[in-house]
């Protein structure tokens, strides 16, 4: 497929599809496969805590690169492989989560809801 047509890949309603590759900082492209939000502490404080413990967990399944305002998440799973990336700015309460790669086998709907169950056990 070429770069035109990527680019012109819209949904029936005219909004981009959600499978139009977008450049990443340093120029490299990927895929942006959905965005979701879930609720974030928007107190400092708390943001870190629930970062630092949210990290811990992670690095047995993958690893990430970044703060507790935004960064970068990469890891696998026995059903294949997930990456993306977070941000959240500075006082808000949502962290905005961009995956990039998921399996296939795995709606969004079933990920953002993990995410949910975890930020709140952590």
């Amino acid at each position: 497929m070429s770069w035109s047509r990527v680019c012109e890949d819209k949904a029936s309603d005219g909004r981009p599809s959600g499978n139009q590759p977008y450049r990443k900082a340093g120029g490299s492209e990927a895929n942006r496969m959905a965005t979701i939000r879930v609720p974030y502490p928007g107190d400092p404080e708390e943001r870190r805590a629930l970062f630092g413990r949210a990290a811990a967990v992670l690095e047995r399944h993958g690893e990430y690169e970044g703060t507790p305002d935004g960064g970068s998440f990469r890891g696998t799973t026995p059903i294949g492989r997930f990456a993306g990336h977070y941000r959240s700015p500075a006082g808000s309460a949502v962290l905005e989560i961009e995956l990039t790669h998921k399996p296939w086998l795995v709606p969004v709907s079933m990920f953002e809801h993990e995410v949910r169950k975890f930020l709140a056990q952590v």
